[in-house]
């Protein structure tokens, strides 16, 4: 009849399987049969080693949880640098072993940090702008900077207002410090120039009425003076009407007789004397009645 003989797992052994006997299966004989599996001896489990990196700060304390990391014996590894907050790696302590191979025995690689320097404090300033009142005229301006640092403020040309230069603020340039600076300017406000020009409907009607009222005085003041003026041109035109004859009666009892031809050029002459200033009455008269 016929046999299959077995394999074992043999714990620390593996089957050559380049060597499995012929006679692994076959038929019973009256003869015994031997059969020979052929086992090669496992390899040694290969040995772990362990790294452990620690993270300190200059005086050795722990900054950070150490980190393990294992790895077979004779394989290499590199620790871990750790960027930690309010730390700064110190690269002149870079440790020998931060590279290397894993061993049968334990490794520590040790990193050490320095502390960050504080956040400089920042401080601020505030500058105000306002009239003599107190009264803010523009928005304020502010500033931040590192504590120790200089500011300078400004000053600012605003509309309607002039910088009162004996007011001028003490701190308006130094260093920033911790905590809040206030620097105020102060301005004056400028005179309003004087405007003849209406600019509002009551100032229009005011404008007006006043101006009217003033031309009507001036027209009232004329037309006294033309009156005045008339008045007195009439009563020397009569005066002199009045001196006319007697004059003319003197020349003419003065003149010698020279004839007819003379006396009739005169007697020309005495009309259009007398026409012209009774023109000149009737033309006076028609100016005062105006």
């Amino acid at each position: 009849t016929a046999y299959v003989t077995k394999k074992l797992a043999i714990e620390g052994y593996t089957l050559d399987e380049s060597k499995i006997p012929a006679n692994a299966t076959g038929k019973y004989s009256e003869n015994d049969i031997v059969v020979t599996y052929v086992y090669k001896k496992d390899p040694p489990a290969p040995t772990v080693g362990k790294v452990t990196t620690k993270y300190v700060d200059e005086a050795g304390n722990e900054i950070h949880d150490p980190v393990t990391e294992t790895g077979v014996v004779g394989a290499e590894y590199v620790a871990k640098k750790l960027a930690i907050e309010g730390y700064t790696l110190d690269e002149s302590k870079i440790p020998a072993n931060a590279t290397g191979k894993y061993s049968e025995n334990d490794i520590v690689v040790t990193y050490v940090y320095k502390k960050d320097p504080p956040a400089p404090t920042v401080g601020k300033v505030t500058t105000k702008y306002v009239d003599e009142a107190g009264n803010e005229i523009h928005k304020p301006v502010e500033q931040t900077g590192v504590v120790g640092s200089s500011y300078t403020t400004a000053k600012l040309g605003i509309s309607g207002y002039t910088l009162d230069e004996s007011k001028l603020p003490n701190n308006r340039d130094g260093k920033f410090i911790q905590g809040d600076i206030i620097v105020t300017y102060v301005y004056n406000m400028n005179k309003p120039q004087v405007n003849d020009t209406p600019t509002t409907e009551q100032d229009k009607n005011n404008y007006s009425d006043n101006n009217d009222t003033n031309k009507q005085n001036d027209i009232n003041k004329t037309n006294h003076d033309f009156a005045r003026h008339v008045s007195n041109n009439k009563t020397a035109i009569k005066q002199e009407v009045s001196q006319k004859p007697t004059a003319l009666k003197s020349k003419k009892s003065s003149l010698p007789k020279t004839g007819v031809k003379e006396q009739k050029y005169l007697l020309v002459f005495g009309t259009l004397l007398v026409l012209f200033i009774i023109y000149i009455i009737f033309d006076e008269k028609k100016h005062h009645d105006y």
